[in-house]
């Protein structure tokens, strides 16, 4: 296959810095985007090159020649006068071959183009257009596709006001068949988007969409040059292709995206959650691809259909993009396994493998994306949605919005709790911040490792201790996850040990208890030489949401099983002086008064207080926690924020 590259523009609107250089010879990460895109053709066996030149054509020439000193053979076809995108090609219609590849030289590039060009050839197209989801929707030329990637219909902008559409864009990457010149007339300008793809599908030509989250940017103004330089310098452009693996955020639906209004049949019923469409940008500008996974049963129960479904996503699409954020996938699942109900659509009512807490809708995303399940984080309102990521093994983070996680579907917790999806998304952006202090600590533990060794010791077998201490709502939890998870992936196993569970419930307090009595310090003191000598502690489970024991009367059980590091998490970690005794390294997690405050009031509003206890209770907190919490911070070797 041959590819042919359109390096005829002008480039007007980044004149100032082009000057006496054609766009597509801008130099970014030290060579032309011209030369990026002849490097990534060669890697994927395209030798064979067209260039199809106009504008300072001989600066294009003179670099490249005959394209030998890349490995490849350039062929030149200038006009002397713009005839469009597509109507300088036909010059090249006898020497393009049966199939070919079309690129805009203006376009910064990192794709699997083996990938494009099985699907181009699967389908059997006349055209396939690259496509993918961008954050201005509004006011970009729109695709509509049906189920199997085949073009139904093209929307140029402007759009009218109030009408839906999905958010697909044409991206300026075509594999084309040469059918398509009996399409563009000899000297006539034209263009592939306005002009020929419109013609084609109005004769039935068969056109596919390929959508794809790879890295494809025009850097056709100095806002967009500015960002792919940036991409460039922190390998977000080398890292985009589907031939790498990266992780995802999934994220469940209503009540994490949208509000929760029940069973959402109409798109009158979508309202976006405040600040999720800004968390769903903060996720487009990381290394994570953004995901939703969300059990729609209202199509096996007879309350809309497929399609109508498919308009509520294009207005949560429409709504996100509105606010510069956009969707890399959206997966859902129509089925229901109950039968014998009024109204029913019998067709979804199976037992499915991707309704949620199964995990298909997770596989078919990391077989289409490339996804590393292992770095992946889930986040949801139910507890099928924790219980999908526990059997799909991602983290997962349970948000206090929506349902808040508390249906009690199914007993199980979040790895990580959040207020809601933005709070959810800074946590997970965390991680990398609190990376540098997990190196430390696992320097540490590889001293003691080495230390063991070298003095032989048999009787020494006690795992490094880390303990986490600071005021509540702090982040102590998030910052010992992510630690738990960064000895993990280095080789080491670990037990966390969270000191809520030895919290005297609320029914069961008296006034006169202060912070170091309800955290039953001693109790915990003697359990934990019991948990490091081998022995398993048992204790009555406690709801952090009652605040209570568990009604269903299950227990939490505490042993050491040769993990290499415990790490002790609680309020009171750094206040007893057996447990700091005993820890190896003592880390400190604060934050403001202020953000206490409001993550204070946050937490007992979900656990459904009212204003006034919500009110007594930090008064209490202020008077009798706080002072020897803070008093402890003393005893820690690191103080880590908790807070970005």
């Amino acid at each position: 296959m041959k590819a042919v590259i359109l390096a005829g523009g002008r480039g007007t609107r980044l004149k100032a810095l082009t000057g006496s250089i054609p766009k597509p010879m801008i130099k970014i990460g030290g060579i032309p985007v011209l030369e990026h895109q002849i490097n990534l053709l060669k890697i994927y066996g395209i030798r064979k090159i067209i260039i199809c030149t106009g504008y300072l054509s001989d600066k294009i020439e003179n670099y490249f020649g005959e394209g030998k000193s890349w490995g490849v053979e350039i062929i030149y076809s200038k006009e002397n006068t713009p005839l469009g995108s597509a109507g300088c090609i036909k010059e090249i219609e006898e020497i393009a071959g049966e199939n070919f590849l079309v690129l805009y030289g203006d376009v910064m590039i990192n794709m699997n183009l083996n990938y494009l060009t099985d699907f181009h050839n699967e389908k059997k197209a006349c055209a396939t257009l690259v496509v993918h989801p961008n954050d201005h929707p509004y006011d970009s030329d729109l695709i509509e596709i049906d189920d199997n990637s085949k073009i139904l219909e093209f929307f140029p902008k402007p759009h009218p006001e109030g009408n839906i559409y999905r958010n697909l864009v044409n991206a300026g990457v075509y594999v084309l068949k040469d059918t398509v010149f009996t399409y563009i007339q000899r000297g006539k300008k034209c263009d592939f988007g306005k002009d020929i793809f419109p013609l084609m599908l109005e004769k039935n030509e068969p056109l596919y969409a390929y959508n794809t989250p790879e890295y494809i940017k025009d850097m056709g103004t100095l806002k967009r040059l500015s960002e792919v330089q940036n991409d460039i310098e922190t390998s977000k452009f080398t890292s985009f292709n589907l031939s790498f693996s990266r992780p995802a955020v999934f994220l469940d639906r209503d009540g994490v995206i949208n509000e929760e209004k029940g069973l959402i049949c109409s798109i009158e019923d979508v309202a976006l959650i405040n600040d999720s469409a800004a968390a769903v940008k903060e996720l487009n500008n990381s290394r994570y691809f953004t995901v939703v996974i969300t059990n729609q049963p209202v199509v096996a129960k007879g309350l809309c259909s497929i399609s109508e479904l498919k308009e509520i996503h294009k207005k949560i699409e429409i709504l996100l993009g509105r606010e510069g954020a956009k969707i890399d996938r959206i997966y859902f699942c129509p089925h229901h396994p109950e039968k014998g109900f009024s109204g029913e659509n019998v067709e979804y009512k199976i037992d499915c493998d991707c309704r949620k807490p199964k995990t298909g809708m997770i596989e078919r995303a990391k077989k289409e994306l490339n996804i590393d399940v292992g770095r992946s984080f889930l986040i949801g309102d139910m507890t099928a949605d924790i219980m999908t990521a526990k059997n799909a093994e991602i983290t997962s983070v349970g948000v206090r919005s929506g349902y808040g996680c508390r249906d009690g579907k199914y007993n199980v917790l979040p790895d990580i709790w959040a207020d809601n999806l933005s709070n959810a998304v800074n946590i997970i952006f965390d991680m990398e911040r609190y990376e540098k202090f997990n190196s430390i600590i696992l320097d540490r533990i590889n001293e003691q490792k080495k230390e063991k060794l070298e003095k032989a010791s048999a009787s020494d077998n006690l795992p490094f201790i880390v303990s986490v201490g600071g005021i509540a709502r702090s982040g102590k939890s998030v910052f010992a996850f992510f630690l738990k998870r960064y000895l993990k992936e280095k080789g080491y196993s670990v037990l966390i040990i969270d000191m809520d569970n030895w919290i005297v419930p609320a029914g069961m307090r008296t006034e006169s208890q202060g912070v170091i009595e309800r955290f039953r310090l001693n109790k915990f003191e003697k359990d934990l030489v019991n948990i490091l000598n081998g022995k398993t502690v048992k204790l009555k489970k406690y709801n952090s949401f009652s605040r209570e024991y568990d009604l269903s009367g299950s227990n939490k059980f505490y042993n050491l099983c040769s993990q290499d590091a415990v790490i002790i998490i609680g309020a009171c970690a750094l206040c007893s002086g057996a447990v700091s005794r005993l820890s190896n390294f003592k880390i400190f997690v604060e934050v403001s008064e202020d953000t206490y405050r409001e993550r204070f009031y946050k937490f007992y509003r979900w656990k459904k207080l009212d204003e006034e206890n919500i009110d007594k209770l930090y008064n209490q907190r202020l008077a009798d926690e706080l002072p020897v919490i803070l008093d402890s911070k003393r005893m820690a070797n690191l103080s880590v924020k908790g807070e970005a």
